[in-house]
């Protein structure tokens, strides 16, 4: 295990040339409705880079969240695990456990500049403050083989945690017979996108 994550590290800035503005507030790691997955080997590389117990991490520092699959649909989407909300290992705005961090974290925000449509990241409303998005680095051909390398650790990942959590991966549930009050006041905007936030599905869900 600690082989596999030296590697997956390594990958983490390999040939990157992006830098954190200092102007950045680090919202990523603060704002509740970004859902950061991570992973049951995310806690076990936090937890060799803390000092601290997978079972504690998993216990405090982690909740289970609930991630629509589209706006316009907000009651059906993934039950994963996701970082609590301000992150726990944010130390001003310094991640104290930078080289174990989830690789969803370091995925971003380099991978949403390769993928098939590398705008839509900049027509959500919720990045609109977040400089690193406004401005993207620009990224060789050896870093975009480094993050598709991380992309497929992640998936694998996250696939394992389900496994092991749920039993099944995606663990997909539809929401809207048994979420209730839940979902009343959600207005349907005149280009079909839905805002609900993730604490109000989230707190119907647990509560059944």
């Amino acid at each position: 295990m600690e082989s596999y994550l030296k590697e997956r590290s390594m990958f983490f800035n390999a040939w990157s040339t992006f830098l954190c503005p200092d102007s950045c507030e680090k919202m990523g790691c603060k704002i509740p409705n970004l859902h950061v997955f991570i992973s049951l080997v995310d806690l076990v590389a936090i937890s060799l880079i803390s000092g601290r117990k997978a079972s504690e991490l998993f216990t405090k520092d982690v909740k289970i969240g609930f991630d629509p699959f589209q706006e316009n649909e907000p009651w059906v989407g993934r039950v994963s695990l996701k970082l609590d909300k301000p992150c726990h290992f944010l130390n001003g705005k310094v991640c104290s456990t930078y080289s174990g961090r989830p690789i969803a974290c370091a995925l971003f925000p380099e991978y949403h500049f390769i993928g098939e449509h590398p705008e839509r990241i900049l027509q959500k409303e919720i990045f609109q403050n977040f400089p690193c998005v406004q401005n993207p680095c620009p990224i060789s051909p050896r870093r975009r083989a480094a993050l598709q390398q991380l992309w497929e650790m992640f998936a694998k990942e996250v696939t394992l945690s389900d496994f092991f959590l749920f039993g099944i991966s995606p663990f997909a549930i539809d929401l809207k017979n048994i979420a209730g009050e839940g979902l009343e006041g959600i207005s349907i905007s005149a280009n079909g996108k839905a805002y609900l936030p993730h604490h109000r599905i989230e707190r119907s869900f647990l509560k059944d």
